[in-house]
């Protein structure tokens, strides 16, 4: 069942207008990108051995090197054409400037890895708040990403977060209520900017959504066999196991929602639980932290949750 025909495209104004001013006036809002960032990738050959075990140079691979660290950063194909971060965050944020989102209390993060080969930027767009459909303090974030090292598709997205716990709200791909507009090298700006105007009435829709799963009933039970078919779930060689440390895990993160009550909306914050707050060694945390966004997505194209939501009918919108 396509879901996004639950609720209609929202046609009204973003419930806060945005606020007038000159394009350049708008773009001095945005920090600049740290300077660590505004690199671009020099390319050195790498050798393999050959039949006889005798080093040859690679014709077909080379190694990307971060110059301002002097690092490595990922072995890719020749005619891998590399670009500077600084070049699309420019861009990116030239389109937004030309928006109607209204910038007020702006806040911008820059998150990267490591060797700082992958990079997220999260704009907080607190002037565009969901508090009235989702009955709690929200806002809107928008998140730009983009790699050196091949992690990360180029691309903008928007979700809503709750700003009592920054809990980000993930949401299915398959659902217009989630945005990813993927994008090449030579990005059209006007569909940047497209994108970003018409994610406050989008994410309008899914937190009116969202709100009505607090009244849908699930059993504690039912819930964790949703888990162990989803984000405990793993393959081990042909077998698809249940990672019984992840639902331990789960466990805690279910008991820490207690005025949800046994319901759908307590099933999706452990979820969104599990895409935020964890601990990891991981190198390249910004990969690694969409890598558990994704397995959200994933669960919520998952046939139980589906079924769940379509109890969701005639849902009477607030306009």
């Amino acid at each position: 069942m396509d879901f996004t025909s639950v609720l209609p495209v929202r046609s009204d104004e973003p419930e806060v207008p945005a606020i007038i001013t000159s394009t350049n006036s708008r773009l001095d809002m945005f920090p600049p990108l740290p300077e660590r960032l505004n690199y671009q990738p020099v390319s050195h050959p790498i050798s393999s051995p050959d039949i006889n075990q005798v080093m040859t140079e690679d014709k077909q691979h080379v190694m990307l090197w971060n110059p301002m660290v002097n690092q490595p950063i990922q072995i890719v194909s020749n005619a891998y054409k590399t670009h500077n971060f600084h070049d699309l965050y420019s861009k990116y944020i030239s389109c937004i400037a030309e928006t109607d989102l209204n910038l007020t209390d702006m806040k911008v993060e820059f998150k990267t890895n490591w060797n700082d080969s992958s990079l997220e930027v999260w704009i907080s767009l607190p002037a565009h708040n969901f508090n009235k459909q989702l009955g709690e303090e929200s806002f809107m974030l928008i998140r730009l990403r983009d790699s050196h090292n091949a992690s990360s598709a180029r691309s903008i997205t928007a979700e809503l977060v709750r700003s009592f716990c920054y809990n980000g709200c993930v949401w299915g791909t398959s659902h217009e209520t989630y945005i990813m507009e993927k994008h090449t090298k030579n990005a059209d700006p006007v569909k940047l900017a497209l994108s970003a105007s018409r994610f406050p009435n989008v994410l309008a829709n899914h937190a009116e959504l969202l709100r009505e799963t607090k009244s849908i009933p699930v059993a504690k039970d039912d819930a964790f066999e949703f888990f162990k078919q989803t984000i405990c779930g793993r393959t081990a060689g042909h077998k698809r196991e249940v990672n019984e440390r992840e639902l331990e895990r789960c466990e805690h993160r279910w008991a820490k929602y207690p005025k949800d009550g046994d319901t759908l909306w307590r099933t999706y914050n452990v979820l969104t639980d599990f895409s935020t707050h964890y601990t990891t060694n991981a190198s390249d945390e910004v990969h690694k932290a969409e890598e558990r966004r994704q397995k959200v997505r994933s669960a919520l194209r998952h046939e139980w949750w589906t079924n769940k939501l379509s109890n969701i009918s005639d849902v009477e919108l607030i306009s």
